[in-house]
């Protein structure tokens, strides 16, 4: 039987949870080689837990030093030996991976799920470098979207580009605390692409002051924003969500809203979708094609424009709707064919 050996060298986020997630349903598989996670990676007591011996942890040190360790070819060779192993599987790629295998020719097979193809707006600009070494670097490429799959066979003239759905997060390890019921949620990083400002223009279109809304995640707010969000009176956790809280805030937002300016998918709304939570889309593409089905059932809902007011409508319509006879995607069903079709890929 093929063994695959799972690679996230990254620190936290989606990415750090969908690697465990993707490694934990090959190992009950019987097809887990390792698991190699840099040893600050926010879900090292989970990965003990779950994997046992097959985890590796990388010392990799804070973020800043990292490439500076990879010039070092001794360094190199180290995480070389780590991953050894006739398949490679890398959910999410980082710098930390792309600059360390940036050297030499890899003897496995790589499977690389490629999440983005260029940088997002407010990002650093040295990004769109190692999204392009990742690709190159990579035999077989994961697409998540059918524009990022056209891209990539253009640009790279990729033989084989797989397009499959994101899985949503599992939070299943985590606690659930005693839920609460309020109406809005927009959570995620304060990152610029993120639609935030589109957000807390819309509240000021329509009245939602008899509303409980809720703004959650770490990153840079604006003071002008957060002046405006806290006149609305909305509720503001600007720091890192532990995944308890994330989980406990998706299962009792009335509506989550994704007011994203560009985007080619979210592990936010995948999470939505499995679980029939309704969402607010911004007139983004990608995430609209995401939630198509989603849409047809009018648990979805989509704003004619990226504009204050579109969004605005578009949040209205969505807090009146009611829902009934909501179609609920069996647990985990994306998760175990996405792996499945992982798992033929090496054979």
């Amino acid at each position: 039987m093929t063994k695959i050996t799972v690679l996230f060298l990254g620190r936290k986020g989606g990415g750090a949870r969908f690697t465990i997630d993707c490694a934990e349903k090959l190992l009950a598989m019987g097809s887990l080689e390792k698991i190699v996670l840099n040893e600050r990676n926010e879900f090292t007591h989970l990965a003990k837990r779950i994997f046992g011996d097959r985890l590796v942890l990388v010392p990799l040190g804070h973020p800043l030093t990292q490439i500076f360790r990879f010039l070092k070819p001794g360094n190199r060779r180290t995480l070389i030996e780590q991953t050894t192993g006739q398949c490679l599987f890398i959910p999410m790629s980082s710098i930390t991976d792309v600059f360390h295998y940036s050297n030499f020719s890899l003897a496995k097979k790589v499977i690389r799920v490629i999440h983005d193809t260029k940088s997002h707006p407010g990002e650093v600009w040295p990004l769109n470098f190692f999204i392009d070494l990742s690709i190159k670097r990579t035999d077989i490429a994961i697409s998540l979207n059918n524009k990022s799959t056209m891209y990539i066979r253009e640009k790279y003239q990729k033989k084989v580009v797989i397009q499959l759905p994101l899985p949503a997060p599992n939070f299943s390890h985590n606690p659930t605390r005693e839920s609460f019921q309020f109406d809005l949620l927009l959570l995620g990083r304060m990152k610029k692409y993120k639609g935030l400002e589109l957000f807390t223009k819309a509240l000021s279109e329509l009245d939602f002051s008899n509303k409980k809304i809720i703004v959650a995640g770490e990153g840079m707010i604006k003071s002008s924003t957060k002046k405006a969000l806290l006149s609305s009176g909305v509720e503001i956790r600007n720091y890192w969500l532990e995944e308890d809280e994330i989980y406990n805030l998706l299962s009792s937002a009335r509506v989550v809203v994704l007011p994203y300016l560009e985007a080619s998918q979210s592990g936010i709304l995948a999470w939505c979708l499995e679980n029939s939570k309704r969402t607010v889309l911004s007139s983004n593409p990608e995430l609209v094609s995401q939630a198509s089905s989603a849409i047809t059932q009018n648990l979805a809902f989509v704003a004619e424009a990226n504009t204050p007011k579109a969004l605005a409508n578009a949040i209205y319509y969505s807090l009146q709707h009611s829902s009934i006879n909501l179609i609920r995607t069996k647990k985990s069903s994306i998760l175990d064919t996405f792996v499945d079709r992982i798992k033929e890929l090496y054979n």
